[in-house]
């Protein structure tokens, strides 16, 4: 089946993509389309459907979204295919007049991304032998998946507006079907709903605007910042920026695809093929993808992993031998998958090339869905609402003696699930299975209180809500399994996903405060000791960070920046914490945050 998510009328909905006999591609809404049946066949009892017309819901009644539709799990999908079913020999047999009413031509909608406001938004790179065939000095490779986290409003539909300027790569996109948490990699597969196509990208303004005294691109920054963390902020916040990723055209069922190894892709440029490979040079599959993620953290239906480029990543779009005229585009095809494309807005280069009816179409569709259902500002901040959350490494004053990364103007700062942050409520941090030893942090934390992009750092204080102490865990089995000779990339985001658990890092009541300065930081371990420190420690303030990340990226309300560690941490074995111990961080100002640490338990 092909599950699409589309606009008509000003009003997002989703339906079963089908194509007719002259070969037009139509979408119909499930719960139109069982109402119809019911209204020609239920209730006239000369119809031959009087007596034994089907009931697919129950009081035919369907999910509103296509990521409801999802959390319905085997059941939904059982449902849906006998939908399919019926509604196919409804079409051939009985009525195809009045039940085209229940639906649309493909061509007619705006196809949104099959899941627009996606939870997990995560992107595998170096995820091919392409990255190391070439390589002499890589003599092995860690296999762990090694991915970024896009926030919502960097993502678009099929036919939606591309922001910034070209180039990129097709990859193979899994959407997750059913809850999965500690599964494995036998069972994985299981938990995969299907597949879209995705457009990777990214834009240069995080490397340009790190460090301008350093170069304005990334040869010339990392010989002055050579750390990973440095390089992987210039490259993973501007995949992230507003509306440089398609995801689309639908959501193909995995009964369609068949071998998820066995697919031909091609990326496009104008419409016109750049680059073939396919599905088998993936070095990772999606089983054990999914295997990796659910060891520490949840996966939820609708959750959407990219498999990384198998062909040439980031294909180059040289504007002077390929004009970008009204009809300028970028996107690409999987085989069974279907096609994305959208059309490249670059004004600053190229000037406003959109077509009037693409005019109509919001430049940033996940901000204007997330003003329209929650405003553009928030008085009271819910964690488990929060649609991001970044974290800042190395910004404390002494990461140059700790961690032998250079003091820098902008901060290292990643996207990562905002699953991992959780507010006051419960008392214990249940760790994931894989846990071992950890690395525990008192921090602050800035929560963000209006929809808004290009913030400067004298206006930030406007866009702050208020600011939380938080408790921060990291847990280092990912790190420490790292073999050596490792890439900087494998050896440094095992810290990354440390913190990436459910409730890893607990927040504590937001507070407003004129100023973060000068709070002094207190962190106590029970049976261990105790850590201090101040904001003081922290090189880049937290309007430096707001205006950093906001160069090309929207921030929604309710949005979090960790402003990450101090100097002091506090490192805990794993047999300390096998009874559970509580950890409690306080920031002056700001009041405490405490849990008590257990490991996970099978009961």
């Amino acid at each position: 089946m092909k599950l699409a998510t589309f606009v008509w009328n000003e009003t997002e909905s989703w339906g079963l993509v089908l194509t007719d006999e002259d070969g037009v591609k139509w979408v119909y809404e499930p719960e139109k389309c069982e109402r119809a049946f019911w209204n020609v066949g239920g209730g006239n009892g000369t119809n031959g459907y009087y007596m034994c017309l089907p009931e697919f819901m129950p009081n035919r009644k369907w999910p509103g979204t296509l990521k409801e539709f999802l959390q319905m799990g085997e059941e939904g999908m059982e449902r849906l295919k006998r939908f399919e079913t019926f509604l196919i020999r409804y079409i051939k047999q009985s009525d195809p007049y009045y039940i085209r009413c229940c639906g649309h031509p493909l061509s007619e909608v705006r196809l949104r991304p099959p899941i627009p406001r996606s939870r997990l938004f995560l992107g595998l790179v170096q995820n091919s032998p392409s990255f190391w065939r070439a390589r002499p000095d890589r003599i092995h490779s860690n296999f762990l998946p090694q991915a970024h986290q896009r926030p919502s409003t960097s993502v678009v539909g099929s036919g939606e507006v591309y922001l910034g300027e070209p180039g990129g790569n097709v990859e193979l996109g899994i959407v997750i079907g059913k809850e999965c948490y500690h599964v494995s990699i036998e069972k994985a597969y299981d938990y995969i709903a299907g597949y879209v196509v995705v457009y990777d990208s990214q834009v240069n303004a995080y490397y340009e605007n790190f460090d301008p005294a350093a170069g304005n691109w990334r040869t010339e920054l990392l010989e002055k910042y050579p750390d990973w963390f440095a390089d992987a902020t210039g490259s993973w916040i501007g995949k992230g920026a507003d509306s440089h990723c398609i995801c689309g055209p639908y959501l193909t069922t995995k009964d369609e695809i068949g071998n998820p190894y066995d697919l031909l892709v091609w990326t496009e440029t104008n419409h016109g093929r750049r680059d073939r490979s396919s599905t088998a040079g993936y070095s990772l599959g999606v089983e054990r993808t999914v295997h990796f993620f659910a060891q520490f953290m949840h996966l939820h239906p609708g959750d959407i992993i990219h498999m990384g480029t198998v062909g040439t990543d980031g294909i180059y779009v040289d504007t002077n031998l390929m004009p970008f005229d009204a009809c300028g585009s970028v996107g690409g095809e999987i085989e069974c998958c279907g096609k994305v494309w959208a059309h490249v807005h670059c004004p600053e280069k190229f000037g406003d090339t959109r077509p009037a009816e693409l005019k109509k179409i919001p430049l940033v569709p996940a901000a204007h869905d997330f003003i329209n259902a929650v405003g553009s500002q928030i008085t009271d901040f819910i964690p488990s609402k929060a649609s991001s959350v970044w974290t800042c490494y190395g910004n404390f004053d002494t990461c140059m003696e700790v961690s032998g990364w250079k003091k820098a103007p902008s901060p290292r700062m990643l996207n990562g699930p905002a699953s991992q942050i959780a507010g006051t409520e419960g008392e214990e941090l249940i760790l994931s299975p894989i846990a071992q030893d950890l690395d525990i942090s008192a921090e602050a934390a800035v929560i963000i209180s209006r929809v808004g992009k290009k913030i400067k750092s004298s206006e930030a204080q406007e866009y702050i809500l208020g600011y939380a102490a938080v408790l921060s865990v990291c847990d280092r089995s990912i790190k420490n399994r790292i073999i050596e000779p490792a890439t900087p990339q494998e050896r440094e985001i095992g810290l990354v996903y440390g913190r990436w658990g459910d409730g890893y890092n607990a927040l504590s009541d937001v507070k407003t405060l004129s100023s973060l300065s000068g709070r002094k930081i207190t962190l106590s371990v029970e049976g261990i000791g105790c850590a201090e420190g101040s904001t003081d420690e922290y090189v880049c303030t937290p309007a430096r960070c707001v205006e950093f990340l906001t160069t090309e990226t929207t921030v929604l309300a309710g949005d979090v920046i960790l402003l990450g560690r101090i100097g002091q941490i506090i490192h805990v074995e794993k047999e300390a914490y096998r009874n559970g111990l509580r950890a409690t961080a306080v920031v002056e100002g700001l009041g405490s945050v405490s849990r008590v640490i257990r490991p996970f338990s099978e009961k």
